[in-house]
């Protein structure tokens, strides 16, 4: 009889296992990436791009923040925010990554695409509902976050946030003219 039991409490055990595992297959945001990693981030190099330690270059997936090195003193600003932003976040912390680099898209520089998490919150889409980022043309199969992204652009142009306060936008495909993020 206690055998009996034995048996039947390991096969419950057993049940609530796979269950756990298949639950957590089927829910995870990091499921469907190519590939998932912890990193610790050595050097934050732009508002949308850091350095890993190991030296890998990573490119935010989906947004585009204005380059530090341009003239127009509007993106200027935003650019300085949106680093300062980044470093506050990620400099020397360990992010979760969630990389995205389908074949169809290639870099010279051999950086990686990612979703960049901390403490639960993904910081591609921070930036861009601060206002410091806006939202990039994605290519299948990196449209992941592609209408989480684009909600937060709106509550981001709606509160005047970020870029959205310091400039008027042009509608051109409901974006800001893109030069100051090349």
């Amino acid at each position: 009889m206690k055998k009996i039991m034995e048996i039947r409490r390991q096969r419950k055990c057993f049940i609530i296992l796979i269950a756990v595992a298949i639950t957590a297959y089927f829910f995870s945001p990091y499921v469907f990436a190519e590939d998932f990693f912890v990193a610790k981030v050595q050097k934050v190099l732009e508002g949308d791009k850091i350095l890993l330690q190991g030296g890998t270059v990573v490119q935010y997936m989906g947004i585009n923040a204005p380059r530090t090195r341009v003239s127009n003193q509007i993106f200027q600003d935003i650019a300085l925010a949106a680093l300062q932003l980044n470093k506050k976040l990620v400099e020397g912390k360990t992010v979760r990554l969630e990389i995205v680099m389908p074949s169809s898209i290639s870099t010279e520089d051999s950086r990686k695409f990612a979703y960049v998490f901390i403490g639960g919150r993904m910081v591609n889409a921070l930036l861009v509902k601060k206002g410091l980022a806006v939202v990039s043309d994605t290519y299948p199969p990196a449209q992941k976050y592609q209408s989480f992204f684009s909600r937060a652009q709106q509550q981001a142009v709606l509160s005047k946030a970020g870029i959205w306060q310091k400039i008027q936008t042009q509608k051109q495909n409901g974006s800001v003219s893109d030069y100051a993020f090349q």
